[in-house]
């Protein structure tokens, strides 16, 4: 099943630059500006950011270096297979190294075998750089040359498609030598970067991977989570300027939109636990990718991000919530995924002044930005507009969307990792996500089921982090499942006490159950999970949402249960009615989103 990119572009002109460059990339909302002032080497550095995109141009000024001065981007792979080339033996006559698909000279005198291939620029027709070298035309093709040196394999790309590599220099893997290539003609040079991933040995296939970053998007996202010094102004920062970026391109612009697949996505997700497990870096995955689900939380794709993150607490996953709002129901996939942070987009007060020209009151939601329903999504809310870094082949800085939202928070999460592993306090993906929830601050005027927990502050978090890793079986516990009734949701179940159907509501003679159990670690150990223990006080946000008990608590695996019920007082307003059940235990908690629909009665009097 293919993956559609859910991302609104807004282009507007970028205006005269200030000094407060939070007009064009709001980092105070969520409290990241005055976090770094106050606290300098918690700035992300320490922990990698890995976008799943469309690819990032890693020659963009914003994306060069870190805070510390170090190489932003450290790996750049991609996952759709539009770019790789098969290279086959060659064979000499005369000064050229032949095969059936061409011929390409200037290659050393070497006794091992020669292996040649072409990148050639008509499978790039619908990207937004298939001229790679800036002739005019999408007819070129490049030789690859790949050779042994030593006992590793090297890569000669013929820039200039002349047919002749003498003039070119040797690659390893980007993640080898972090040298990115630029194609050339004689009318100038590409507009963007490239990087190549070689996969060869004696016994196996030879083949070259291109990561060419043929949509801004990937770009963009990456300078709203971590981006230093962009378009080198200083002080025009990332969320997280002293993280670095991983880019692992998902997005294949052979597919309408630049689309993705599952298989791309798994592939990818796989690749950054991998890395993050063999290299001991704590990495938060950015997927501003999603389409919409017709049975929210089931995907394939949900349940493969859940099982990985339980497997490797150390990655943190930040998806976008999606752009079909306003209406309930429309958070869509994987942001229906339990253990990802999932992320709507607002629009500041700040942001709509410098970008957009508007006055506001306060911050507000866009109406484009998904909202939950039958599942407890999105979990928060962050800006969703922002100035970013972008190739040169793209003339507009300002994008929106949840997809710009998504990455603020990832940018968040870096932030807050650096704090706890300069401070030696423990955590994982549990402890994150929780300790963002938790430092929430609702917007007025929209429900949780809008904004979920509402806009989080990163210094808040800080604190509810170092306190949840105090509590006991905090190292195990990566939060609780909430099973409820929801008539429209998959198996008549949901995350949230949701109706929608002609205004029926539970009242007291037809209580609603919730069960609610713990989310371990895989790692867990039987001993462990039998010594859990949770004591919760019950409370809720309106009167007129009742629940059953006033404590509950959670022993080893069982299910805490308790009823929740809506008594009104007079008629129930038509359209959303809401409140939600709070869960409270020390810094620890879970809520239950209550709410449902009354239609409005259009009256026919002529």
């Amino acid at each position: 099943m293919s993956k559609k990119l859910c991302v609104l572009f807004l282009f507007v002109p970028l205006v005269a630059i200030a000094e407060d460059f939070t007009s064009y990339m709001d980092t105070e909302t969520i409290g990241a500006k005055r976090f770094i002032q106050a606290h300098p080497n918690w700035d992300g550095r320490g922990v990698v950011i890995a976008v799943l995109d469309t690819g990032v141009d890693v020659g963009v000024m914003g994306l060069l270096k870190t805070s510390t001065q170090e190489t932003k981007v450290i790996e750049a792979r991609d996952f759709t297979g539009e770019n790789v080339v098969q290279c086959h033996e060659a064979r000499m006559e005369g000064d050229w190294f032949v095969t059936n698909e061409g011929r390409v000279k200037g290659i050393k005198k070497t006794d091992s075998p020669v292996f040649i291939g072409f990148l050639r620029e008509e499978t790039l027709k619908n990207s937004s750089v298939s001229d790679l070298n800036s002739d005019g035309d999408s007819k070129d093709r490049f030789a690859v040359v790949l050779v042994k040196q030593g006992a590793q394999y090297v890569a000669f790309v013929d820039l200039d498609g002349d047919g002749d590599v003498s003039d070119e220099s040797s690659h390893r893997s980007y993640a080898v030598d972090q040298r990115p290539l630029r194609f050339r003609s004689t009318m100038g040079e590409g507009k963007v970067s490239v990087t190549l991933t070689i996969t060869a040995s004696d016994a196996g296939e030879k083949t070259v991977e291109f990561h060419i970053p043929g949509n801004p998007h990937g770009t963009h996202v990456a300078g709203i989570a971590s981006g230093f010094e962009l378009f080198r102004q200083k002080g025009f920062n990332g969320v997280a300027p002293g993280a670095k970026v991983m880019s692992l391109k998902i997005g294949d612009t052979r597919l309408a939109g630049g689309a993705t697949v599952n298989e791309s996505m798994k592939k990818a997700l796989e690749y950054a636990s991998k890395w993050q497990r063999e290299h001991g870096v704590p990495v938060v995955v950015n997927m501003s990718y999603g389409i919409g689900s017709e049975m929210e939380g089931e995907a394939d794709i949900e349940r493969f991000i859940d099982n990985l993150v339980q497997e490797n607490p150390k990655l943190v996953v930040v998806v976008s919530a999606g752009n079909n709002g306003p209406g309930l129901s429309t958070v869509g996939s994987p942001a229906s995924s339990s253990l990802a942070i999932t992320v709507g987009a607002l629009l500041s007060k700040k942001n709509a002044k410098d970008l957009l020209g508007l006055s506001l009151d306060d911050h507000v939601l866009f109406p484009f930005s998904s909202r939950g329903g039958e599942i407890q999504k999105p979990d928060i809310v962050a800006p969703g507009i922002a100035s970013s870094s972008v190739p040169e082949y793209q003339t507009s800085e300002v994008f929106a969307g949840t997809s710009m939202s998504a990455p603020q928070v990832a940018g968040l999460c870096a932030l807050l990792i650096s704090a706890l592993e300069q401070e030696k306090i423990p955590w994982h993906a549990g402890v994150i996500k929780r300790a963002l929830i938790g430092s929430g601050k609702p917007l007025k005027g929209y429900s949780v089921f809008e904004q979920g927990a509402g806009i989080p502050q990163i210094e808040e978090a800080v604190r509810l982090a170092k306190e949840l890793s105090k509590m006991p079986s905090s190292e195990i516990l990566l939060g609780y499942q909430i099973k409820t009734t929801a008539p429209t949701g998959a198996g008549q179940k949901g995350s949230a006490v949701f109706f929608r159907t002609m205004g029926f509501f539970p009242d007291k003679e037809n209580q609603i159950k919730v069960s609610v159990k713990p989310v371990f670690i895989k790692d867990a150990k039987e001993e462990q999970k039998k010594g859990f223990f949770r004591d919760f006080g019950l409370s809720t946000s309106d009167s007129m949402v009742k629940v059953s008990k006033s404590r509950v608590y959670i022993k080893g695996e069982r299910e805490a249960e308790f009823e929740v019920f809506f008594e009104p007082k007079g008629t129930p307003r038509s359209g959303l009615n809401s409140g939600v059940v709070v869960a409270r235990s020390g810094p620890d908690g879970f809520s239950v989103p209550f709410g449902f629909i009354v239609p409005q009665e259009l009256k026919d009097d002529g």
